[in-house]
């Protein structure tokens, strides 16, 4: 039901107690293109509530993708914002595997959001281009990506 009238306004959702069901505390905003947090009996409800009111009014980035660049052209800046349709930046990389989650929740400018991708480590990519929809129309962000950080690892379960 949340779902259906996610197009209509967001859902925030807020677990109280030890026992509150993450499960459905969380599921209930991500269908709900919200946010959800937890509290505890010993931690003040007040804070909580002023935090979720906080992302309800503040700007948000929906329709997430991101590209992942296998050359680019240079950039000044580690990061920068520009308009969609600015000139070819570059050469997207074909990625196989979805991205973790899938799809890329809402972004609040309040919150950390993580997003994992597994990459191919014999096509690493030298930049990152994000894309979505925020509150003035279309945005995009370029991410130069340090390879020297990349780390290859068979941990991830298949």
């Amino acid at each position: 039901m949340v779902a259906r009238h996610a197009t209509q306004g967001r859902v925030f959702s807020l677990g109280i107690g030890e026992g509150a069901s993450r499960e459905l505390v969380n599921g209930l905003a991500r269908s709900g293109n919200g946010s959800a947090l937890f509290v505890t009996l010993a931690e003040d409800l007040k804070d909580k509530v002023m935090e979720l009111l906080q992302c309800s009014i503040l700007s948000v980035l929906s329709g997430i993708e991101f590209s992942w660049l296998s050359d680019m052209k240079p950039q000044k800046k580690l990061f920068s914002f520009m308009r969609p349709g600015a000139d070819p930046i570059g050469t997207p990389l074909e990625v196989k595997e979805k991205s973790a989650p899938h799809p890329i929740p809402h972004v609040f400018s309040t919150r950390l959001s993580i997003v994992y991708q597994s990459l191919d480590p014999k096509q690493l990519p030298v930049g990152l281009k994000i894309s979505g929809k925020g509150p003035e129309g279309d945005v995009m962000m370029l991410v130069t990506v340090d390879t020297t950080k990349i780390m290859e690892s068979d941990l991830l379960h298949k």
